[in-house]
């Protein structure tokens, strides 16, 4: 997180510079900016390229957007759950249903939401 252009910058260059002494590098193909609340953010340069800037990120199965919203993570999580549960369909008698309803659909629509 930061709160000025310049600070933006100059952390994926220490991240860069720090991790090399680790043997590591940062792939720069795979590397991407989002930005929140910015109307027009700034070009950020790693290893002299510029990195793509995108509206949505998910991290460990949640979606984060641009507007900081979590509409499109709902969105998507309800999908998920209905084909869950549409998959159970003329398989199993209705008791059957809601037990693996709570057991594996529910999960996967509440994983992360607190």
């Amino acid at each position: 997180m930061s709160h000025t252009y310049q600070h933006i910058q100059d952390k994926p260059s220490e991240l860069e510079k720090y991790s090399g002494q680790m043997g590591l590098k940062i792939s720069v193909n795979k590397t991407e900016v989002m930005t929140l609340n910015v109307n027009n953010p700034g070009s950020i340069l790693l290893d002299g390229k510029t990195l793509p800037h995108v509206d949505t990120f998910t991290y460990l199965d949640t979606t984060v957007t641009t507007n900081g919203g979590a509409g499109c993570d709902i969105k998507r999580r309800l999908s998920k759950e209905r084909s869950a549960l549409y998959n159970l369909q003329g398989q199993y008698t209705i008791p059957t249903k809601l037990k693996l309803y709570s057991s594996c659909v529910l999960p996967v629509l509440l994983y992360g939401s607190e």
